[in-house]
């Protein structure tokens, strides 16, 4: 999400990688840790990606039209996911500005060939420091999601860092 007036939420997230990589328990390779050699307890995800910011779109939905948001308005916005050149997610979030002077409630999907997974967070769009956003469940192999996402803003037009750290079930 950018932490200017034209917000790309993420999800996310929405979601802090320097290296770009992807590991995970997926056909996409893999940094897969079990409790145990059998496999028996949570397995844990690492999904380090970059994020391009792709559409914004604001709701003035008090109809105030003085081109500040005011609490209420939302900002719905869509995004990819990108390791290197190659597209590897998409993502799609609703945030809504919920207190002065820039706090916005969000919600976001975040989409992978292995699964989806949800985000939900709070957050100060006008601070420079990365965000912590909740993983509030998942999809397909991410089932039973829990975890964080760690969200890096980058200078334009550089993309975001986003980092996915989440454990399943099995």
């Amino acid at each position: 999400m950018r932490r200017t007036f034209a917000l790309s939420a993420a999800l996310a997230l929405l979601v802090a990688a320097t290296g770009v990589a992807f590991a995970g328990a997926s056909t996409s390779g893999g940094d897969d840790r079990h409790n145990d050699d059998r496999g028996h307890g949570p397995r844990v995800h690492v999904l380090q990606v970059e994020r391009n910011a792709g559409t914004d779109v604001v709701l003035d939905l008090d109809h105030s039209g003085t081109g500040a948001l005011t609490i209420g308005d939302e900002i719905v916005s869509t995004a990819e996911f990108f390791i290197g050149d190659k597209q590897v997610g998409k993502d799609g979030a609703v945030c809504t500005k919920a207190r002065p002077p820039e706090w916005f409630h969000c919600v976001a999907t975040n989409s992978f060939d292995e699964g989806d997974l949800t985000v939900q967070f709070f957050a100060d769009f006008t601070s420079p420091e990365p965000g912590h956003f909740a993983i509030t469940g998942g999809t397909r192999a991410y089932v039973g999601a829990t975890g964080e996402v760690t969200y890096v803003d980058n200078p334009e037009p550089a993309r975001d860092n986003v980092t996915f750290r989440f454990s399943t079930p099995r």
